[in-house]
């Protein structure tokens, strides 16, 4: 029986989250460059009001 953690690091495989942010931050780095104001709104903070408490992928960025 084996880790996951094991597994990742001797095969060099990302774990979800590092993948999640790696998207996540060149979606961000997209918008950001993007020419059309609204979509640089996307990139704003909203104050949503989440009755489930999921997380965004955007999360993971706000905590580096």
């Amino acid at each position: 029986m084996f880790s996951n953690e094991l597994l990742h690091r001797d095969l060099n495989i990302p774990t979800v989250k590092e993948s999640i942010m790696e998207y996540s931050l060149k979606y961000r780095d997209r918008l950001i460059e993007h020419p059309h104001y609204l979509v640089i709104e996307l990139m704003k903070e909203r104050k949503i009001i989440r009755r489930l408490k999921r997380k965004f992928p955007s999360d993971l960025i706000k905590n580096l």
